[in-house]
């Protein structure tokens, strides 16, 4: 299917703006959220300065998103990287297919997708983000894992903290190939550690996040 500037999406296409204005938190940006009439569809949109604006933006696009509200250290890493910030609830997906097809689509996901249990999810991220570091000449500092106990039965969550260390445009290229990749890790949130601009370039924290299957007992 071809998309051009003259396509119209059939369901997508009467869009609002219900807030626009000004914050000065995390850092000064101009907010604008809004939606699609009709629909579940929200968005909202992190700005910087004018004079800050470098031609680039990020968007944070995983399957299990559903909210629109960007992370602060989202949004900071952004506009300081003279970016703007974007983030929906995905427009609503389960309202936009058949019922059938979520079905489907859901039951491709676990099968396919989501690591069998903790133990294949932490082995899985640990080589893949141990080799993206490497890839991209960032040192990583620091690298935990934690189980989030607020999920339980058929889904669970491994929540992962990782400390890098490299120039910012490693970094960048970085967060760019692990939200591309397809092992499904989520970028929950990014912030530069105070006063990181050392020689050794910059100290980020990351907070990821992957999905595992599971019965409500945690593998070893």
């Amino acid at each position: 299917m071809l998309t051009t500037a003259d396509c119209v999406d059939p369901r997508f296409n009467d869009p609002y703006v219900d807030i626009d204005e000004q914050r000065n938190t995390p850092v000064p940006h101009r907010y604008i959220h809004g939606g699609f009439k009709g629909t579940d569809a929200r968005f909202s949109f992190y700005f910087p300065p004018r004079e800050q604006y470098q031609g680039r933006f990020f968007q944070n696009t995983h399957q299990l998103l559903n909210s629109e509200n960007g992370p602060p250290g989202n949004i900071g890493f952004a506009v300081s990287s003279g970016a703007y910030y974007v983030q929906t609830n995905i427009g609503g997906f389960e309202r936009a297919t058949t019922t059938e097809q979520a079905d489907k689509d859901l039951a491709r996901f676990y099968a396919d997708v989501l690591p069998r249990d903790v133990s294949a999810a932490r082995h899985q991220t640990y080589a893949h983000l141990a080799a993206l570091a490497d890839e991209h000449n960032l040192a990583v500092a620091r690298r935990t894992y934690a189980i989030d106990d607020s999920y339980k039965g058929r889904l669970q969550r491994l929540q992962i903290a990782m400390v890098l260390t490299g120039e910012y445009a490693d970094v960048r290229d970085f967060i760019y190939a692990l939200e591309t990749s397809p092992e499904f890790v989520v970028i929950e949130d990014v912030s530069v550690a105070e006063g990181a601009r050392l020689e050794s370039g910059l100290t980020v924290n990351l907070q990821l996040a992957t999905y595992f299957r599971g019965d409500g007992a945690h593998g070893s």
